[in-house]
């Protein structure tokens, strides 16, 4: 089973497109990264990173920028073809959209990415009818993000076992993170601190995890190191053993 992290979780401590963030989530011992690639600017500083970079893990996944409006647009047609220039490169397993960035029927059908698309708390996506609209647009697969779906379900997993029996056969990521608020309003907690366990039973088996709690910032690296493998190993104990 593939279980990793995202660079993303590293955010408030260093840049998540970078070797040193790589690095960090290969030091947990995990098959499976994520490139947290959420912003425009951050897709082109993939050129930073080589093949060599990614070896210790099985499982690669990037997450595309969150302030790009895939329109059909000329700043979208720049932000895909630099996807995939990085794909033809670095082999993405998956590369995830949010639906609500997705308003063309055709402008992902032309190229060829593995593309997923992953629901929302706040904005379109969120609900089982607003991905069916999604998935009118763009017939292809799906990130479950059970936190999302946990907030948007007002704190209940219902919603997630809903999505997840309308579109098991498009589910092919999970993304997981705790329901727990920073100082600056970010939701994505580390879940071995908030111990929400509906939210980690209401993940599907087999699917490829990723985790993307987000550390607090930190005063030293050692501190980094040790709360990013406190989350991985809570979180694969669970998965694999069932540890409550």
């Amino acid at each position: 089973m593939f279980i990793g992290l995202s660079t993303g979780c590293l955010y408030k401590n260093k840049g998540p497109i970078s070797k040193d963030a790589i690095n960090d989530i290969s030091s947990t011992g995990c098959n499976a990264i994520e490139l947290c690639a959420a912003s425009k600017d951050r897709i082109y500083q993939l050129d930073s990173i080589s093949n060599s970079d990614l070896k210790a893990f099985d499982y690669v996944s990037l997450h595309a920028p969150d302030d790009v409006i895939f329109d059909g647009s000329t700043n979208a047609k720049m932000v895909l073809d630099e996807i995939l220039k990085q794909h033809e490169r670095l082999d993405f397993d998956l590369v995830v959209i949010h639906g609500h960035n997705v308003v063309s029927r055709n402008v992902l059908k032309n190229y060829n990415l593995p593309f997923a698309i992953e629901n929302h708390d706040t904005h379109f996506g969120k609900n089982v009818a607003e991905m069916e609209l999604v998935f009118k647009n763009f017939d292809g697969n799906m990130v479950l993000d059970v936190l999302h779906s946990y907030i948007a379900g007002k704190s209940s997993a219902e919603l997630t076992k809903s999505m997840n029996d309308e579109f098991k056969n498009r589910i092919v990521q999970i993304h997981l993170s705790g329901l727990g608020v920073h100082d600056d309003s970010q939701q994505h907690y580390p879940i071995y601190i908030t111990r929400q366990l509906d939210i980690l039973n209401s993940i599907p088996k087999n699917i490829p995890v990723i985790i993307e709690s987000v550390l607090p910032k930190y005063d030293s690296i050692d501190k980094v190191l040790a709360e990013l493998k406190n989350e991985y190993s809570y979180v694969k104990s669970y998965l694999l053993n069932g540890m409550k």
